[in-house]
Formats: C-alpha cells, sequence, structure tokens
C-alpha cells in the first residue's frame, strides 16, 4: 500500500534557524557558524524496518548544511504545533509541553484524518535539547493507517536534526 505522510511532518519544528545578529542570553546555544545535520532515524511499517527508497510515502533526503551567524533555538510549543500543522496538512498536533534546563519534551496525537482513501491516526513525539556549542531534535510519529478494506499498518517514522557550532560568525 502506497499513501502520502507528509515528509515536512517529520523535519519541520525541529530547529529554528537564523536569530538576531547580536547573541540571545536567554537562548543557551551561542550565536556562531553552525553546520546542520538532518537525517532519517527510523522508518518501520508493521515491525519490518523499511529501506527510505521502498517507503509507501515521501520521505526529505538526509542533509548537512553550514549557515554562519545564527542563533539555533528550539522553538515554543506554540511555533511547533503552527509548523507542524502547516507542514503536516493538519495531520498531528503536540499537547503536552515540558521544558526544563534547555531540554524540551512533547507528545501528541495525529488524526484520526481520511487521506486519500484511508484511516490515519496515532501519536507524535518531540525530543530537544539546547546546548551553548550543540543542539539536537528528535521527531517521532507512530501512525495507523487503515486502508479501504480494513486492513490496518502500523508505520513508524522518527528523524533527527543536531546543530554543532564551529565557531564565530565569519561576516
Amino acid at each position: 500500500m502506497r499513501y502520502h505522510l507528509p515528509a515536512m511532518l517529520l523535519t519541520a519544528g525541529l530547529l529554528a534557524g537564523c536569530g538576531p545578529m547580536t547573541d540571545n542570553p536567554a537562548n543557551a546555544p551561542r550565536l556562531g557558524q553552525w553546520q546542520k545535520e538532518s537525517k532519517l532515524l527510523t522508518l518501520i511499517a508493521n515491525d519490518v524496518w523499511v529501506d527510505r527508497q521502498d517507503a509507501p510515502f515521501s520521505l526529505p533526503p538526509d542533509s548537512t548544511e553550514i549557515k554562519d551567524c545564527i542563533e539555533p533555538t528550539l522553538k515554543s510549543g506554540r511555533e511547533i504545533n503552527r509548523d507542524m500543522l502547516a507542514n503536516s496538512e493538519k495531520l498531528c498536533h503536540l499537547e503536552t509541553f515540558d521544558e526544563k534546563g534547555g531540554n524540551l519534551t512533547s507528545t501528541g496525537t495525529c488524526g484520526p484524518s481520511d487521506k486519500m482513501g484511508m484511516e490515519i491516526s496515532g501519536t507524535v513525539e518531540f525530543e530537544g535539547h539546547e546546548r551553548e556549542e550543540s543542539a539536537d531534535a528528535k521527531v517521532a510519529v507512530n501512525m495507523n493507517v487503515k486502508d479501504k478494506s480494513g486492513a490496518t499498518e502500523r508505520v513508524r517514522v522518527a528523524y533527527q536534526t543536531k546543530w554543532t557550532r564551529l565557531g564565530d560568525c565569519k561576516r
């Protein structure tokens, strides 16, 4: 069965990009040059690992990029939800947020929703960490996809984004 799960759901809301040109002391990561790496961690359908090329929906490619003079920051719960909702066709919504000492965790629900003749429902989990020289976030989505025949597939997809500070701004 092939169906479309919006790929941006898995990467959006992880970490914000450009910040102000002066360091924000309320934000743990320092202003500077940063390397951002995003990658697929898990793709499992019905308890079987699935290769990216065999995925039943579109997935963004793993990526690495260097950004100058930015200050990555975990977004607030409201911003994460706004981005996830915008990029997941309103499929998932984070509901609970816990933020302590540069760590943010959140959980929520996906669906139930009818997409392309299938009923999709499940859960979403978000976990992020901020430090002066690094930041990272993971988002995992657990879905049950019921097709027209009544058959249900379980799908788990997880992505991670890591930021590593390379040094001061080059500009």
